[in-house]
């Protein structure tokens, strides 16, 4: 996990200082340290901040360290650009180029319960009201569209409203594959001719 820590650090600090972004310098955290400290939460920790702090306390993976809510106010302020970069980036260095075989599939991300969408300030509308077939619920949320390849590392990801079946989150996708290389994916995805392009 050092290593890997390491090489999501230099990638997010290469990218940060490419795009120009210059930190308070009274910051405790820089830019490129709060991008690892989300990545390492997605890759390690099921993005549960809480633990990620804990554990990077513990191993001294950073010199200070934010408040939770610090933290998580500080990440959403970074642009959505350079995300995209660092997991493109990410993606390329991570990427084995003998995958032949590659899944697709999508999972909510609920935004809140059923019950409770009287509430909704962000997420209002049809369009974010999801079903979830393997759980058989309702959510309101959205829903996140992913292609893996048998090493289980993500090449591609797009993310639609709550109620966008899986078929059409495909075709969002570029499906940048290499030639002859077999896409999984389960009966949500039948479509023929689709299937033959």
């Amino acid at each position: 996990m050092n290593e890997q820590t390491i090489a999501i650090f230099c990638i997010c600090d290469e990218v940060v200082k490419y795009f120009g972004l210059k930190d308070d310098p009274q910051c405790k955290m820089t830019t490129s340290e709060l991008m690892t400290f989300a990545l390492l939460s997605a890759t390690h920790f099921h993005c549960d901040y809480k633990k990620t702090r804990l554990i990077s306390l513990t191993f001294k993976f950073f010199n200070n360290i934010l408040s939770l809510s610090r933290i998580v106010r500080r990440i959403h302020s970074i642009p959505e650009e350079i995300w995209m970069i660092v997991f493109y980036v990410l993606r390329m260095y991570l990427k084995s180029p003998d995958a032949e075989y590659f899944i697709v599939d999508s999972f909510p991300i609920r935004a809140y319960e059923n019950h409770k969408s009287f509430r909704a300030k962000i997420f209002r509308g049809k369009c974010y009201h999801g079903y979830t077939a393997s759980k058989k619920a309702y959510f309101f949320g959205l829903k996140v569209h992913m292609i893996i390849d048998e090493y289980g590392i993500p090449i591609e990801f797009c993310i639609t409203p709550g109620s966008t079946a899986d078929i059409e989150g495909l075709k969002l996708l570029p499906c940048d594959l290499p030639r002859g290389v077999t896409l999984i994916g389960d009966r949500a995805y039948t479509n023929y001719s689709l299937e033959d392009d």
